[in-house]
């Protein structure tokens, strides 16, 4: 019984290493992807978003004070993160040896 409880315990440090790697790559990933999400994503929301929405975005980053403009850089930049994070993640299911279908 000992011997199974070291066995099982060795096999959850190898399931626990697996899941430590696969964060570090996934996030790894997303820092490499950032830089181009930040120009993409702009284009993308300037292209797709109604113009509306666009001039809204303009006159409240004209109309407020710095800690405004300061909250709706930092709203972007999360923003951009999380979909570079996703993105990321994304690739890292369906690479290779990894896709969950098979």
């Amino acid at each position: 019984m000992f011997m199974r409880i070291i066995y099982k315990r060795q096999h959850y440090l190898s399931v626990i290493r697996w899941g430590a790697v696969a964060v570090v790559q996934v996030l790894n990933e997303s820092v490499k992807l950032f830089p181009f999400a930040l120009v993409m994503f702009a284009l993308m929301a300037f292209y797709f978003l109604p113009e509306r929405i666009i001039s809204d975005v303009v006159n409240s980053w004209m109309e407020t004070d710095t800690t405004g403009k300061i909250s709706l850089i930092r709203l972007y930049l999360e923003v951009t993160f999380m979909l570079s994070l996703a993105s990321s993640s994304l690739l890292f299911m369906y690479r290779g040896k990894r896709c969950i279908g098979k």
